[in-house]
C-alpha cells in the first residue's frame, strides 16, 4: 500500500507543536518552589555583581514579596551595609518592620549609580532608595573607570532601559531561560555567588570584604576634583525623589585615609558640605558620618577604605537607628 505523501512543512509543523508543548512545561517547572529554592534567575549580564544581584533580588521578592528599601553605591556599600542588621536596628528604633537589599556594585561612580537607580526604581519600586557614597564617587580621577559600562551593554539591560532587542525580550519573559543562564554563568570563578553557595535571605546582597588587602592611597585623594558629569549624575539621582524616597548616606573612612586627602580633613569636609547642600536643595535626607566615631579600630579591612565584616555590622546597626530617627 503506497504511503501518503506528507504535506509540505509537515516536519516544521511537528517541531513547532513540540516546542509549543515544551516551552510551557519548562516555564512551569521553573516556577516550582523546589526549583526556585535551588536555582536562581540570572539575566546574562557580564558584571558578576549585577547579574547575581538581579537574580537574588528577584528570588527574594518571589519568596517574601516587595522590598521596601534598596542600598546602592560602590564597594564601600557592597561590603559595608548588612541589610539584616540594619533591619533589626530599624525595627528596634521604630517598631516597624522593613525589608532591604544591598544592590551596591563595586567600582561604580555616581554616573553608574544614577543609571542603576533609574533601572532599579522602575523595576522594583522601592519605598526608599539609599545611596551610600564617599567622595570617590564624584572624582574626576575615577570618572573614566566608573565600572558600570559593561552592565548597560548587556542585552537584558538594554531592553529594560528602552532599547528593544529580541534576546533581551526573551530573557525578560522566560524564567526558564534565566535559570539556564544562572546555571551556565554563575559557577564560573569570577562570579561572586555560585549557585547554591549561600543563603540569599540571610545575606541580602551583602558581600564581606576579602581579607589580606593592604593599605593604599588612590590618586584621587591627592589631586581631588569633582567631575561635572559625576555631579550632574548625582543631581539626576536626587531628582528621583519624585518617584521614591531618596536618602544620602556618607560612608565613613578611617582617619588615616582622610588624612592623606589633598588639604587634609578640612578640605575633605568642605566637599562633603557641597554634597549635603545639594541634598538639602532637593529635600533629601542626608546622614553624615564625618567626625563621628562609629567604626571600631578592628572594624576596618586591611586597605582601610572598606569596612571588615565586624565594622559592617556595627555601622549597619548605627545606620538603622539613624534612619529610624529620620
Amino acid at each position: 500500500m503506497p504511503r501518503l505523501a506528507r504535506p509540505f512543512g509537515y516536519t516544521i509543523l511537528i517541531a513547532l507543536l513540540i516546542l509549543a508543548l515544551l516551552i510551557p512545561a519548562a516555564e512551569g517547572l521553573a516556577r516550582l518552589s523546589w526549583i526556585e529554592a535551588r536555582i536562581p534567575a540570572a539575566v546574562g549580564a557580564p558584571n558578576p555583581y549585577f547579574d547575581t544581584k538581579v537574580g537574588e533580588l528577584d528570588t527574594l521578592i518571589a519568596q517574601e514579596g516587595r522590598i521596601d528599601c534598596l542600598f546602592i553605591g560602590s564597594s564601600v556599600v557592597n561590603s559595608g551595609i548588612v541589610p539584616a542588621r540594619f533591619e533589626k536596628a530599624y525595627y528596634e528604633a521604630t517598631g516597624q518592620a522593613i525589608r532591604c537589599y544591598n544592590f551596591a556594585i563595586p567600582g561604580v561612580t555616581a554616573s553608574g549609580v544614577a543609571k542603576l537607580a533609574d533601572l532599579l526604581v522602575e523595576r522594583y519600586r522601592p519605598r526608599v532608595l539609599i545611596y551610600g557614597f564617599t567622595l570617590r564617587a564624584f572624582s574626576a580621577e575615577m570618572a573614566q573607570t566608573g565600572g558600570a559600562g559593561q552592565i548597560f551593554k548587556a542585552d537584558w539591560t538594554r531592553y529594560s532601559t528602552g532599547d528593544w532587542n529580541l534576546h533581551g525580550w526573551i530573557i525578560d519573559h522566560s524564567l526558564a531561560y534565566r535559570r539556564y543562564l544562572a546555571l551556565r554563568d554563575w559557577p564560573e570563578a569570577d562570579f561572586v555567588n555560585p549557585v547554591g553557595k549561600r543563603d540569599v535571605r540571610h545575606y541580602r546582597g551583602f558581600n564581606p570584604f576579602g581579607a589580606g588587602a593592604q593599605f593604599f592611597a588612590p590618586d584621587y585623594l591627592f589631586d581631588y576634583e569633582i567631575a561635572p558629569e559625576e555631579w550632574d549624575a548625582l543631581l539626576r539621582l536626587l531628582a528621583l525623589n519624585t518617584q521614591t524616597q531618596v536618602m544620602l548616606v556618607e560612608m565613613p573612612l578611617p582617619e588615616q585615609t582622610v588624612a592623606v586627602f589633598e588639604g587634609g580633613p578640612t578640605h575633605y569636609a568642605r566637599y562633603l558640605d557641597e554634597v549635603a547642600a545639594a541634598a538639602a536643595e532637593h529635600s533629601i535626607p542626608y546622614i553624615a558620618t564625618f567626625g563621628i566615631d562609629i567604626v571600631p579600630d578592628n572594624g576596618w579591612a586591611g586597605d582601610t577604605h572598606h569596612m571588615s565584616a565586624t565594622g559592617a555590622l556595627v555601622f549597619s546597626a548605627w545606620l538603622g537607628e539613624q534612619m529610624g530617627e529620620q
